[in-house]
């Protein structure tokens, strides 16, 4: 295994570790601290949250540097990275902002995450189905593609939200924590379960209907790509723990 591709497995499982920890806290955290009657909110659950989500968004655009070359690419992405990240701290730690002003800052911000995580799902699509890559540290990059995708549409739908409040159907307010409610449609449409949401406009039903195509075409071709010998999949130098 060469540095690179250590790298790229070490870079990999942090991503992995992160987006479960950060899943963990988007549908568990809220209602697990309320059945103790404390309320999720306050400077402090807010700074954890953010932190974690900082953490892993700099993670991804750190991966960059391992399928490209292109330092205008990486330096892009996390300009992008940085004006997101201190505009959803801005907005719900610091500042205090009219409802508009605050949905609006909002709305940016998960635009821009949601096109970083598209563009490193892309490279790293092309560089899993392009290079040749042990199947056990394949299965890292794997779990990191297919989990980055449900955060990225929930920042899709957070935008969708934040532009229309009645998009899923039902009153949700404009605070920071709707974003676990996108988490919520996102996964259970890449999952392929029931969205919950059977009022919800046109546009936010056509999109879980692309996710859960997605997230099918997806593992069709990942599973074609492990089975073809002499291409990236299996063979019989393809050893090693995960």
């Amino acid at each position: 295994m060469t540095n690179g591709e250590a790298e790229k497995k070490k870079d990999y499982r942090r991503a992995v570790l992160l987006q479960i920890l950060f899943l963990t806290a988007s549908l568990l955290a809220a209602d697990t601290l309320r059945l103790f009657h404390i309320e999720a909110g306050g400077f402090l659950f807010d700074t954890v949250f953010h932190g974690l989500a900082g953490i892993y968004l700099v993670a991804l655009c750190d991966m960059l540097r391992n399928y490209t070359d292109s330092k205008l690419v990486v330096s892009v992405s996390f300009g992008l990275l940085g004006v997101a990240f201190l505009i959803l701290v801005a907005v719900n730690l610091i500042f205090s902002t009219s409802l508009d002003a605050a949905g609006l800052w909002r709305m940016v911000a998960h635009g821009i995450l949601a096109l970083i995580q598209l563009e490193v799902i892309a490279f790293a699509i092309r560089d899993l189905f392009r290079s040749r890559i042990r199947a056990a540290d394949r299965l890292w990059g794997t779990a990191c593609i297919y989990f980055m995708s449900g955060f990225a549409f929930a920042s899709i739908y957070a935008t969708i939200l934040l532009m229309r409040p009645n998009a899923f159907g039902v009153p949700l307010d404009q605070e920071a924590y709707t974003y676990f409610e996108t988490v919520y449609l996102s996964f259970n449409a890449l999952v392929g379960l029931d969205t919950s949401y059977p009022q919800a406009t046109r546009l936010v039903r056509n999109l879980c209907l692309v996710e859960g195509l997605w997230s099918q075409l997806y593992m069709v071709l990942l599973i074609g790509r492990l089975l073809t010998p002499g291409e990236g999949g299996v063979s019989s130098q393809d050893s090693g723990t995960v």
